[in-house]
């Protein structure tokens, strides 16, 4: 055997690989199985590979505890349920010890309802310490009916994302019990005392579901080592009484106070802040995702408007009238913005005064202010038709010079859009994009040769959105556009144009012209 093999930390990198692959596929992936299956092979092929095999095979644990607990010898399924049968001794745990030192992370799903409640409590007490001593993240969906998850809580822990489910008994009842929800609201927070006690290191901590109204500002300021937050209540209709978690001003000078969180991620349902509010300022928040109705974003962003936040996703939904989306565009605008996503996924109200059409340029006012812009994603498909043209684009070019990639989408039935030819602004004044996803007009009549300047520009990716009013006509017109504009192009479509593949071929036709030409003028130059 070859002396690399020989070498643990070596050993570990390799299967530590195929523990990856294996975390990283679907689990419904047919193929998901097969990494386990080398490892274990691994594990049985010498006693040298049996450690770091044995270390990665066990390193993740997916669904639930079983394949671990199936360790204890008294450890048995009766009648369909699996129990503890009988006194745990210290000689019973062995095996068990062994290999949940080796777990770091565990996913749990909800209602493990074939093992019994009552094992984990009474094999925490055998251990006299965690379950999982090593544990580093724990991805969970539980209820008041779920495992007792403090018995998984260990000082090692540094992620955990756990979704807050209502119990079947209260999606079921016909009149939402107080008492049940009272009973939910103690088991989360009976689990984040504990956490906050327990886990030290805490990096990232991501709650979903049915969040109570004290857990922002009351219990989520004692995670002092946290980078990441992300909380996302979930609404139930009808039941508003018992969809309590509306953020206000307190809750977010209790997020400030976490001195290391670099990455906020909230849903405003609901949000309680007097217009009047002092701004916060975050010290060392980067990246913001916020994602509710327009008037609740508008609010948030501008009590954070001293941060210097870099990173800003956006995703609105529900119907408001249009000015409360205006004044979303115009709370945007922060000076130290690097890149930015916003999704729209409803409607402005109708309102028999307003236009027909918008005006993008006057939506993106306060966002060309933010000149160190390096990614601009911005998808209005199911926002109101919007008017563009080409001043448009001219304005974005000058207002970006910084620009990597962008992504700009309308929905159909726009009364005017860019031109394809305006498409060479960004040629000529962005010189680092790579990637433009962007709806035009693509029916400009090509002019002659001399009437375009060469360009040297190194766009890889391009992606022109045609709407029903402006589909291709000439797909060889927009092809020589293309390889006049960006000739580095690599990947070209044109989803949903029944003439898409005909500018692709036309595209590389061209593109092998140009090849052809220039290495026939290579060769003539050498020419004596």
């Amino acid at each position: 055997m070859h002396r690399a093999l020989a070498q643990r930390d070596i050993l570990s990198h390799v299967f530590g690989q195929l523990a990856d692959e294996w975390d990283q596929t679907h689990m419904y992936h047919p193929d998901r199985a097969r990494p386990k299956v080398t490892l274990r092979s691994a594990g049985l092929t010498c006693r040298s590979f049996q450690g770091p095999a044995l270390d990665a095979l066990w390193r993740t644990i997916d669904g639930s505890m079983l394949p671990l607990l199936r360790l204890i010898p008294n450890f048995r399924n009766i009648e369909g349920v699996w129990n503890l049968v009988g006194p745990v001794t210290g000689s019973m745990l062995l095996r068990y010890r062994v290999h949940a030192s080796r777990v770091r992370k565990i996913r749990i799903h909800k209602h493990e309802l074939l093992i019994k409640a009552n094992v984990y409590t009474t094999l925490r007490r055998a251990l006299g310490s965690a379950l999982l001593p090593s544990l580093q993240e724990l991805r969970c969906s539980f209820d008041h009916a779920s495992p007792a998850l403090c018995v998984l809580v260990t000082p090692t822990l540094l992620h955990v994302h756990i979704y807050l489910s209502w119990t079947r008994e209260y999606v079921h009842s016909q009149e939402h019990s107080p008492h049940l929800y009272r009973l939910q609201t103690q088991v989360v927070e009976t689990f984040l005392y504990d956490l906050l006690d327990n886990a030290p290191c805490l990096r990232r901590l991501n709650l979903k579901g049915n969040i109570s109204s004290g857990v922002p500002s009351h219990i989520l300021p004692g995670f002092t080592q946290l980078n990441c937050l992300t909380l996302a209540p979930s609404f139930r209709t009808g039941s508003p009484e018992y969809y309590p978690l509306r953020l206000t001003c307190e809750d977010f000078l209790a997020f400030s106070s976490i001195a290391s969180l670099a990455t906020l991620n909230l849903g405003l349902h609901g949000v309680e802040i007097p217009e009047d509010a002092d701004p916060i300022k975050f010290s060392c928040l980067r990246e913001l995702s916020l994602w509710g109705t327009p008037h609740s974003m508008h609010t948030v962003l501008n009590l954070l408007r001293p941060t210097e936040v870099e990173k800003l996703r956006l995703l609105v939904g529900g119907p408001e009238p249009y000015d409360h989306c205006q004044s979303l565009f115009q709370s945007i605008a922060f000076p130290t913005l690097l890149d930015i996503e916003l999704t729209i996924l409803s409607r402005p109200m109708n309102d028999v005064t307003d236009p027909d059409h918008r005006d993008a340029l006057s939506l993106f006012a306060s966002l060309l202010r933010c000149r160190r812009l390096k990614r601009v994603k911005v998808d209005m498909l199911m926002f109101a038709p919007i008017s563009a043209d080409d001043t448009m684009l001219l304005s974005m070019a000058e207002a970006w010079p910084k620009l990597v990639e962008l992504d700009l989408t309308f929905t159909d039935g726009s009364s005017t859009m860019p031109t394809i030819r305006s498409l060479g602004v960004f040629s000529a004044r962005c010189p680092d994009l790579q990637q433009l996803s962007i709806s035009v007009d693509a029916n400009s009549p090509f002019p002659a040769s001399g009437d375009l300047p060469i360009c040297h520009h190194t766009l890889r990716w391009l992606q022109i959105w045609a709407d029903e009013g402006h589909k291709i006509k000439d797909p060889v017109e927009v092809a020589q556009w293309i390889c006049t504009l960006f000739p580095s192009v690599q990947d070209v479509s044109v989803p949903g144009d029944e003439k898409e593949g005909d500018v692709k071929r036309m595209v590389k036709a061209f593109q092998a012209m140009r090849t052809v030409h220039e290495q026939q003028s290579v060769q003539s130059n050498h020419l004596p």
